[in-house]
């Protein structure tokens, strides 16, 4: 089952990521207004930056949009622990990403 982001409805009542008791999204129509590369800055550098990858992923795959999954879930940078202290990083992506 998807793991969809949960907002604090204490804090933002209006929250777009708000989910009624059948999992829907309440302002679907908020996401699927949105053209592709809106989705995805909003999703990188707006409201959505917050969310882990494993959110971002489900939030994508409900609204139908799962080709902006590689372009929305970047990978983390680990460092090379024979490269440490080197300037030089491997890409990787961390658990649960």
């Amino acid at each position: 089952m998807n793991r969809f982001y949960e907002p604090n409805l204490t804090a933002d009542v209006d929250s777009p990521f708000l989910r009624d008791a059948a999992n829907k999204l309440v302002r679907r129509t908020y996401w699927l207004d949105m053209n592709d590369r809106t989705l995805v800055m909003v999703m990188v550098n707006g409201i959505g930056a917050h969310l882990s990858n494993d959110q971002k992923r489900a939030h994508l795959t409900d609204l139908r949009r799962e080709h902006l999954i590689d372009q929305v879930c970047v990978q983390g940078f680990r460092t090379d622990p024979q490269l440490a202290g080197q300037g030089q990083e491997d890409r990787a992506s961390y658990p649960g990403d």
